[in-house]
């Protein structure tokens, strides 16, 4: 009785070892497995953490405007090639502040203006060492933590200049134009008017009005052909047929051209 009980005792704990072994066998295994699962994730994170900064590098140094981010003591930390480009600057700034690399106090004023509202601020502003550039500034602040303290700032530099010329000449173009259309049609209503008061019932003084009534309308005429010419050029309707042609003769037909335009315009005392 007491063998079959010992026996029967140390199957029990050979099972249980055994048991045990298994287990821990099995836990062995599993944190192999998530040991190995977790390096992989980390490695796969990795990848795609270096793949998204690859890709923000590769839009940062392809953005046409100009960005400059400042540090927490208002220090350039990094600067993209079209900034560069558009102040015309070649040397390293990184680790200057923005006087220093850029000399423009309206820069720095909208940066401490960022700063002490804490919002983005926006100003137009002239570069007049860069040829009368006209920027568009736009200024954000950066938070270090959730305390709201300043983490630094980031600029946006978008060139107007070609927009402001663009506005410049559409504006001058726009006034040309309405001096061109104003005087004919002054001249036009003052002969109509004359002709109205009496002067149709003379012959002599009749004709000669409505010949300036005719120059007038001819040079209204020719001022909206060339307004229809530049309509079609600005829209993309008006292709080059492009082809050898008689100098000579093209010039001959220009000057011709120009002296029937002429004969229209108004003598002046």
């Amino acid at each position: 009785m007491a063998y079959f009980l010992l026996t029967t005792t140390l199957l029990i704990l050979s099972g249980l070892y055994l048991h045990e072994r298994s287990s821990r066998l099995r836990l062995n295994q599993t944190e192999r497995r998530l040991r190995n699962e977790q390096k992989d994730l980390h490695h796969s994170l990795e990848e795609q953490r270096s793949k998204a900064m690859g890709n923000l590098e590769a839009v940062f140094n392809s953005m046409a405007d100009g960005v400059l981010i400042l540090d927490a003591d208002d220090r350039i930390v990094r600067v993209n090639p079209s900034l560069q480009s558009i102040f015309g600057i070649e040397k390293e700034l990184v680790g200057q502040s923005v006087m220093e690399a850029l000399r423009m106090h309206q820069v720095k004023e909208l940066i401490d203006q960022t700063h002490i509202e804490a919002s983005s601020k926006e100003s137009e502003i002239e570069f007049p060492d860069l040829k009368n550039r006209v920027l568009r500034v736009n200024a954000s602040r950066l938070t270090a933590s959730n305390d709201g303290r300043s983490g630094g700032a980031v600029l946006v530099f978008h060139d107007l200049t070609e927009s402001k010329q663009l506005e410049r000449t559409r504006t001058e173009f726009v006034a040309n134009v309405s001096h061109e259309l104003r005087t004919p049609l002054t001249l036009i209503k003052g002969c109509a008017e004359t002709l109205s008061d009496g002067a149709i019932h003379q012959p002599e003084a009749a004709q000669k009005f409505v010949d300036l009534i005719d120059k007038h309308v001819n040079r209204i005429t020719f001022l909206i052909e060339d307004l229809l010419i530049i309509s079609k050029l600005e829209s993309g309707q008006v292709s080059l047929n492009l082809q050898t042609v008689d100098l000579n003769e093209m010039v001959s037909k220009i000057l011709d051209d120009f002296e029937i335009r002429r004969s229209s315009w108004p003598v002046r005392d």
